[in-house]
């Protein structure tokens, strides 16, 4: 997988948790603003005196089905609207709704981010390490387990037969460098004159090791062929 598609996946993960956190959040917020209207209005039916009192306040409380808003809940007078009315609200903390939200979704998904970081870091951190004691020439690899050419992602070269022939006696080279002659003898043996034929092979070649590399054959002279690696700023 690409990385950016690693770090989206991740994201999306985090934005959902997010999204999960706060969609539970306001829904506890909510359950607990309809948990105090129900016990204020359960209180005004029992006890419809126009002022408030001990006795009013533990009918009130005793109403509330959220133990924890007992200590968190109140009643008192509102009259900022001129005529008295006996309204209720709470003194609960962020910390407070958020315990006592379902946070179970935004923490499953938060566990799925975490593993799949892991799980990406790990795997990435293999890829470079697989990479590290490939056979290589700029960032042009030999995957002795797929008998095959990667870039540096570890994704195939798709070669014919005989680009992958030649390419094999590169890196069989020391020096990368093959004569003429060497080519020749090894890929057409019983061909007197193979010039144009080799000349036709590396003109192929090129442009397909150019565009999955930094590796590029140059010509030695008329006489030879090697590998370079191609300046970053070409």
């Amino acid at each position: 997988m690409k990385p950016y598609l690693s770090v989206i996946v991740f994201l999306v993960f985090v934005g959902s948790s997010l999204l999960a956190s706060i969609g539970s959040y306001q829904a506890t917020q909510t359950r607990i603003e309809a948990d105090m209207q129900h016990a204020l209005s359960m209180t005004l039916q029992e006890r419809p005196e126009r002022y408030i009192t001990p006795d009013t306040i533990r009918t009130y409380r005793s109403h509330l089905t959220i133990g924890q808003l007992r200590d968190r809940s109140f009643i008192c007078y509102d009259t900022s609207k001129g005529s008295g009315t006996i309204q209720c609200y709470s003194t609960c903390s962020f910390l407070t709704v958020l315990s006592l939200s379902d946070q179970r979704l935004s923490l499953f998904l938060s566990l799925m981010a975490i593993l799949w970081a892991v799980v990406t870091v790990r795997m990435f951190r293999r890829h470079h390490q697989l990479v590290s004691v490939m056979p290589h020439v700029g960032t042009l690899y030999y995957s002795s387990e797929g008998e095959c050419f990667v870039d540096q992602r570890q994704q195939p070269i798709r070669l014919t037969p005989m680009q992958h022939q030649l390419m094999t006696l590169f890196f069989q080279s020391p020096s990368h460098r093959l004569a003429k002659e060497e080519i020749c003898s090894h890929l057409w043996p019983g061909k007197e004159n193979a010039n144009d034929t080799l000349y036709t092979l590396i003109r192929r070649l090129k442009p397909v090791l150019e565009a999955h590399s930094n590796v590029q054959i140059e010509a030695d002279r008329g006489r030879a062929y090697h590998l370079t690696v191609r300046d970053s700023d070409q």
